[in-house]
C-alpha cells in the first residue's frame, strides 16, 4: 500500500556553505506547526472541498486518510476542526493486495477522515470500506467518517459508511461545497495557481519539455556555470561602491521588471537571453542565496522564471531553480506540490543541500512562516559574511 505523498524523511545535511548554516539554526529553533488547512471547518462537504487545493491536484481512485485537529469552541456549539495532514493510497493497490490500514501512532490529530475517491459503488469498494471501520475500531480511532465520493467536484453527492453489528450501512451525508471558495483554494487564486488536474500532471509540472534533451540542457548548465564564475571572481573589481547590493539590485531590476509579472513558462523557455541570466544567478550559490528575498518581492515573475529554468537546465542549477520556486511558494502551493519540486531536485542532483535541508523542515510540519523566515535570515547571513570575508565586495 504505497504513499503517492512524496514527504519523506531526509538524513541530516553536510552543512558547509554560510548560507546552509545560518538557515540550519534558524530551523532548529522554529516550532512544528500545521502546514495545511487553519481555517475551521464543520462538515463532510466543508472538508473535502478543501483537498484538491491542499493536494495540488484533484485525486482520483484514491483512499485518503485526512487528519483532523480540534479547534477550541468559542460562541458556536458546533464542533469546529482544521485539517492537520493527508496521507493518500492507491485505491487498486488497496483492493488487490486486500490490505488493511495502519492509523499513524506518532500523530497527534484528534479525529480521522477516511475518503475513498471512487466513482465505483461496488462490493470491492464495500469491502475496503468495512476493512477501514473494523481496522478503526481495533485500534480505537476517533473517526469522524469513512466516506464515499464519486470524485471532488462541487456538489458531488457524500455517502458516510457505517457498521452496525456485522453490518455495512451506506447513508446520505451531503454534498462537496465550493471548492472555488474553500479557504485552501481561494489561497491558491490569489497568487493565480490552480491544482492540477490529475497526479500526473502534478509529476508533470516539473519535468523539461522534449525539445530539451539531457545533452542540451547539461551543455546549458555548463555553460551557466562559467558565467557565474566570472561573476563571483570579479566582485571586487566592479567598480561599485557595494558591488554585492549592486548585483541583488541587477537581479531585483530583472524580476521587478511589470512585463515579467505576466509572462508565461513557455514564453519565458523561449527567451534564451532571459534564461542564460537566470541560469548564471542559479549556478553559483552565493548569487542564488544574496537574491532570495529579491524573489520573495516578486512571487509571480519569480516562480515563473524558476519553472522555466527548473525546465531549462540540469543538475544543481535545476535543484537550485526548484528549491527556490519551494521557498517563495511555502505559504500558497499545496503540500504535495512543493513536496514534488523537491522529489525532482534531489533526483535532478542528489545530495543537494538545500533540498535536504527543506525537504527535512516539511517534514517536520515546520510552519511555512517559520520556514520562510528562517531561508531570509539565511540569506541575510550568507551575505554579510561574504562582506566580512571579502571587504571589497
Amino acid at each position: 500500500m504505497a504513499s503517492r505523498l512524496w514527504i519523506k524523511p531526509i538524513a541530516k545535511a553536510i552543512i558547509i556553505n554560510n548560507f546552509i548554516v545560518a538557515l540550519a539554526v534558524e530551523l532548529a529553533q522554529g516550532q512544528a506547526q500545521d502546514m495545511t488547512s487553519s481555517q475551521p471547518l464543520n462538515s463532510p462537504g466543508k472538508i473535502l472541498a478543501n483537498i484538491p487545493a491542499l493536494l495540488g491536484y484533484y485525486p482520483t481512485e484514491i483512499v485518503l486518510l485526512i487528519e483532523l485537529t480540534q479547534l477550541p469552541q468559542i460562541a458556536s456549539t458546533q464542533e469546529l476542526y482544521q485539517i492537520s495532514g493527508i496521507r493518500t493510497m492507491n485505491l487498486q493497490a488497496f483492493m488487490e493486495e486486500d490490505a488493511d490500514i495502519r492509523f499513524s501512532g506518532k500523530s497527534t490529530a484528534d479525529r480521522y477522515v477516511v475518503a475513498l475517491i471512487s466513482a465505483h459503488n461496488c462490493a470491492k469498494i464495500h469491502q475496503v470500506a468495512e476493512t477501514i471501520l473494523q481496522a478503526a475500531k481495533i485500534f480505537q480511532v476517533d473517526l469522524y467518517g469513512c466516506w464515499q465520493v464519486s470524485q471532488l467536484l462541487t456538489g458531488e453527492q457524500i455517502f458516510n459508511f457505517s457498521l452496525h453489528g456485522e453490518q455495512l450501512f451506506q447513508q446520505y451525508c451531503g454534498e462537496v461545497s465550493s471548492i472555488m471558495h474553500s479557504p485552501a483554494m481561494e489561497k491558491m487564486l490569489q497568487h493565480n495557481q490552480l491544482p492540477e488536474v490529475c497526479f500526473a500532471d502534478l509529476k508533470q509540472l516539473f519535468e523539461p519539455p522534449a525539445v530539451l534533451d539531457e545533452e542540451k540542457r547539461l551543455e546549458a548548465t555548463k555553460l551557466a556555470r562559467n558565467r557565474a564564475s566570472e561573476v563571483v571572481s570579479n566582485i571586487d573589481k566592479l567598480n561599485y561602491p557595494n558591488p554585492l547590493q549592486t548585483i541583488v539590485a541587477s537581479w531585483e531590476e530583472l524580476i521587478g521588471m511589470p512585463k515579467y509579472s505576466k509572462l508565461t513558462v513557455k514564453d519565458a523557455l523561449a527567451d534564451e537571453d532571459l534564461m542564460a541570466r537566470v541560469g548564471t544567478y542559479l549556478a553559483h550559490n552565493l548569487l542564488r542565496d544574496i537574491c532570495i528575498a529579491a524573489n520573495c518581492r516578486y512571487p509571480l515573475s519569480a516562480t515563473t522564471l524558476l519553472m522555466a529554468a527548473a525546465r531549462s537546465y540540469a543538475a544543481e542549477v535545476r535543484a537550485n531553480a526548484l528549491c527556490l520556486y519551494v521557498v517563495i511558494n511555502l505559504s500558497v502551493s499545496s503540500s504535495a506540490k512543493l513536496s514534488a519540486a523537491l522529489y525532482a531536485a534531489e533526483e535532478s542532483c542528489p545530495g543537494h543541500r538545500l533540498t535536504q535541508l527543506l525537504s527535512s523542515s516539511l517534514s517536520a510540519n515546520i510552519s511555512p512562516e517559520s520556514l520562510l523566515k528562517a531561508v531570509l535570515n539565511g540569506s541575510i547571513g550568507a551575505f554579510n559574511s561574504y562582506q566580512q570575508e571579502n571587504p571589497a565586495a
